[in-house]
């Protein structure tokens, strides 16, 4: 009996051994598997953020493609404008030489058909009712001398010449009374002008004694009634702005047929 007690009490005393040498182990072990589960966690952020990382570049490179396929778009619009445009142009423009072959043709009849028309304003002027002579003689001899100026452009020429068309054009569109010194049957008088458009040409004397008007027919001054002075002095005084417009009544010379 005392001889199984012994072997029970070893057997007993080395128990705990074993228990404590297994649990020493097992803990060992579930630190390492814990490590490893750290470290593949570690490991499965980084390449998570790797991920990221890729994905997000790769979009910046699509957007970025994207833009340079729009940047390609508009500069082949915009040369597509460009050829049409350049294509346009070309129908419309000539060939210098034949730009300055019809330049020179344009010049050579601009020139003398300026001249005629000069030649036609003065034949113009001394036909028309003897107003404001000296203005409009001396006009047309400076459009002469101009003509024959060869530093003057051909296109200024014709802007004077045609500036002058317009001013004896507005002649008969407007009333005016003006000063002048007229002799008449041997006489020297003042008189006062009154011209209504190219109607008719009046005069009266500066102390409103005697009046005339223009006969066209017989290119000469004829007397008026003293009766019409009035209207005569009444339309001095409009065509100066000293009165209103108002109703006249003035005899008219009427061109014989």
């Amino acid at each position: 009996m005392k001889r199984q007690l012994k072997v029970l009490i070893c057997v007993s005393i080395l128990f705990p051994a074993v228990v404590t040498s297994t649990t020493a182990g097992a803990a060992d072990t579930l630190k390492k598997t814990m490590e490893l589960r750290l470290e593949g966690q570690q490991e499965n952020r980084q390449t998570q953020h790797r991920v990221d990382q890729l994905s997000a570049k790769t979009t910046a490179l699509q957007e970025e493609y994207r833009q340079v396929l729009d940047q390609i778009d508009g500069v082949r619009t915009r040369n597509a404008g460009l050829e049409r445009l350049i294509a346009s142009q070309r129908l419309k423009l000539e060939s210098p030489d034949r730009q300055l072959e019809n330049l020179g043709q344009i010049r050579m009849g601009l020139v003398p058909m300026m001249w005629r028309m000069v030649d036609v304003l003065e034949q113009f002027i001394a036909r028309d009712l003897p107003f404001l002579a000296a203005e409009r003689t001396d006009r047309i001899q400076r459009l002469k001398k101009m003509m024959d100026d060869p530093a003057i452009s051909v296109p200024e020429k014709y802007r004077r010449v045609t500036e002058a068309y317009r001013i004896e054009s507005e002649y008969g569109r407007a009333i005016e009374a003006y000063h002048q010194v007229l002799e008449l049957d041997g006489q020297t008088l003042s008189v006062e002008i009154l011209r209504i458009g190219r109607v008719g040409l009046y005069y009266v004397t500066s102390d409103s004694s005697r009046a005339g008007y223009w006969n066209s027919d017989g290119h000469r001054w004829h007397e008026l009634d003293q009766a019409f002075i009035p209207n005569l002095v009444q339309g001095i005084r409009v065509a100066r702005n000293q009165l209103p417009t108002d109703l006249m009544t003035l005899p008219i010379a009427v061109p014989v047929p």
